[in-house]
């Protein structure tokens, strides 16, 4: 009799609570794994839908993609630039009235630099996918 109790106790004591704890931590992994199986099937699925847009878009896709990546893009550059600061800018003119209007116009050829920048990384032409048609182009938005 006092066989079978202390085999009882051992059971409620250290056998099943080691079986509850088995258990869950086997439970807690089924749950890990099955969220990241569902996160790779999600990137799989992404993938496989950008894919075919682009291969939908045709000889355009490039750009297309280019262009929704914008933000991002510009985003990094901006970040690059982040920590230059200009305290003061001496303008010195001659008489002639036009030093300070070529200051003015270097901050769009900053940006026109940026798009180059861009150009030489990617291979897309932003500024001339930004540039609308002359009235020599065949209409249209590139």
């Amino acid at each position: 009799m006092r066989q079978e109790l202390e085999t009882k106790r051992l059971q409620c004591e250290v056998v099943l609570p080691a079986e509850a704890s088995r258990k869950g931590a086997e439970l807690l992994s089924i749950g890990a794994a099955a969220q990241q199986r569902e996160q790779g099937i999600a990137a799989a699925e992404t993938t496989r839908a950008m894919s075919q847009a682009l291969a939908t878009a045709g000889p355009d896709a490039r750009e297309m993609f280019v262009l929704s990546q914008l933000d991002s893009l510009v985003a990094q550059v901006a970040q690059k630039v982040q920590g230059i600061t200009v305290e003061q800018v001496q303008v010195i003119d001659p008489g002639d009235g036009k030093a300070l209007p070529a200051l003015a116009g270097s901050f769009p050829a900053i940006v026109s630099s940026v798009f180059a920048s861009l150009k030489d990384l990617t291979g897309v032409d932003v500024q001339s996918m930004l540039t609308p048609p002359g009235p020599s182009s065949a209409g249209g938005v590139r």
